[in-house]
């Protein structure tokens, strides 16, 4: 299962942006935002400005909901999308000169010129748990400090003999 492992690990490493939502206890509805971001040394990394609405949350330390997006694993077929949706524990961050390098390193220039303005707030994101998607039908779920514990979910099982049994049994071959 380490193969699965690194396959999560990597997928956070390579996003350059997360789609958050967060329950909005005000309206009792949910809110979705997307951040820039980087993965370092197993949290995830994001600036938001205080003008956002999310940002109250992420001072208050709510745990919020992350969705990363990879490529597909069978070509042209969006539900076998790699993917990883996990839950999150916020952390507000002094601004400090290694966390505009490695703003710089990632984000680039624009990004680290942001924590010059005074409304913006670098945030930690720390994963707790979360469910892998490595294609369609085959989910794994793991827990958080580096995704050691992982379990096979059920995999899809239609009908035998329709199309739809060919075409899973075609796109789990290939996963």
């Amino acid at each position: 299962m380490s193969d699965i492992k690194n396959d999560i690990e990597g997928l956070m490493k390579n996003a350059a942006e997360i789609t958050s939502s967060v329950f909005d206890c005000e309206t009792h509805q949910p809110f979705i935002c997307t951040h820039p971001t980087f993965y370092h040394e197993g949290h995830f990394y994001i600036l938001s400005t205080k003008i956002a609405k999310q940002t109250k949350y992420y001072e208050a330390g709510s745990e919020l909901s992350v969705i990363v997006v990879g490529e597909c694993t069978v070509k042209q077929n969006l539900f076998s999308r790699k993917r990883v949706t996990i839950l999150c524990k916020p952390k507000e961050l002094e601004k400090d000169d290694k966390l505009r390098g490695l703003f710089e390193k990632h984000l680039g220039t624009f990004a680290s010129g942001l924590m010059d303005v005074i409304d913006f707030k670098v945030f930690l994101l720390k994963p707790i748990g979360g469910l892998y998607f490595r294609g369609f039908g085959r989910a794994f779920e793991f827990t958080s400090d580096s995704v050691d514990v992982i379990h096979l979910k059920e995999p899809h099982k239609p009908k035998s003999g329709n199309t739809m049994a060919k075409i899973l049994k075609n796109s789990l071959s290939k996963v």
